[in-house]
């Protein structure tokens, strides 16, 4: 694993629209947040933090435990604060007890801020290691912020660059005394322990990477994260339809997804459904990876499972047996290489096709 999560947010819903729910069964352990058409690239949606005191918005990503962790995300506040939380990492032992392990702030002064967290008795206070120099960001201004932080005791780094500058780096100690030197929670959001004022924050293009693997194991720099959706049949196109319109694409190319207003829908093993996808933007000259989603459910009780399928040039490329659930939920695959074997690029992911097959 190396890249393990990206989203641009563009198809969870409409401008203003909570998408709490939405969030909670698309890979999410904690979704809460609203839908802004308000992106820093002017195409598709980010999503806004709202807060009132002791009632923060936030999301949080799970991911298998790492000792080191790479996120990159476009941020941005609406004013600057005394202090303002940017992102924070956890480590869950999946048995109940849950370590805030460090986090990223925006000072007042425009500064960048990164300090570990310490549970002492029943509370949980932050330590400042590491400070860049003021005005590296700005408030009401989008920025791309990028985080990769080594957990340790005393042996730890972190680096942090703000739109493609490294403003910060330091060594030593990066974690919670009382977790150990692993995380596998990554959160943003507005506001944390004590920085819960009222403020709104926004979210974009966000992409999360371990240090494994031979590719996308470091900072991947400002990128985009965008949705295509399907806007044609590819064939085969074997399932049934419900609703829509003429086409198999018409019935799964909803922003947000209608989920029961129109669909496709198989019993029979082995079908397969393959659609064409929009284009990208024109200056979008260069692409990195692509991800695969599917919002599914099955009908009724026992055993039903899929694959989501990417395919360029007579090849294809499947994802792990999947799953299903009686309630809508997103699944997803990141495909790091191209079907045939080399790099993505913009010509392969204009021509690519996407789909699903029942096993």
């Amino acid at each position: 694993m190396a890249l393990i999560w990206m989203d641009g947010f563009d198809t969870y819903g409409s401008h203003n629209q909570r998408l709490d729910a939405m969030l909670g069964s698309s890979l999410y352990v904690r979704g809460r947040c609203v839908a802004d058409n308000g992106t820093r690239t002017g195409r598709g949606m980010a999503i806004r933090f709202q807060q009132a005191p002791g009632n923060s918005d936030e999301i949080r990503k799970a991911f298998p435990a790492v000792d080191e962790i790479i996120v990159g995300f476009a941020w941005k506040t609406d004013e600057i604060a005394t202090l303002r939380n940017i992102c924070d990492f956890y480590y869950d032992n999946q048995f109940g007890t849950n370590r805030l392990q460090c986090g990223l702030w925006m000072a007042g002064t425009g500064a960048v801020t990164f300090g570990y967290y310490d549970s002492g008795g029943t509370s949980t206070v932050r330590v400042k290691l590491f400070e860049s120099h003021p005005n590296v960001m700005f408030p009401a201004v989008w920025h791309f912020v990028e985080v990769r932080v080594k957990l340790h005791e005393t042996e730890g780094h972190v680096i942090v660059r703000v739109d493609g500058q490294t403003v910060l780096a330091g060594y030593g100690r990066t974690k919670n005394a009382a977790a150990p030197s692993l995380c596998n929670i990554f959160r943003t959001g507005n506001g944390h322990l004590e920085d819960i004022v009222n403020n709104v924050v926004y979210l974009d293009d966000l992409y999360i990477c371990d240090t494994q693997g031979g590719v996308y194991n470091d900072f991947l720099g400002d990128v985009v994260v965008h949705a295509v959706m399907p806007h044609s049949d590819a064939g085969p196109n074997d399932m049934a339809v419900f609703g829509g319109g003429l086409s198999h694409a018409s019935a799964v190319s909803d922003v947000p997804p209608d989920n029961d207003v129109s669909y496709l829908y198989s019993n029979t093993e082995g079908h397969v459904d393959m659609f064409n996808v929009d284009q990208l933007p024109a200056n979008i000259i260069d692409v990195l990876a692509v991800s695969v989603h599917a919002r599914v459910k099955k009908d009724a009780a026992g055993t039903s499972m899929m694959k989501l399928k990417a395919r360029y040039d007579d090849e294809t490329d499947d994802s792990p047996a999947i799953p299903l659930t009686t309630q809508y939920v997103t699944r997803s695959q990141v495909y790091e290489i191209a079907p045939d074997g080399g790099a993505w690029n913009r010509v392969k992911a204009n021509n690519m096709q996407v789909g699903v097959e029942i096993i």
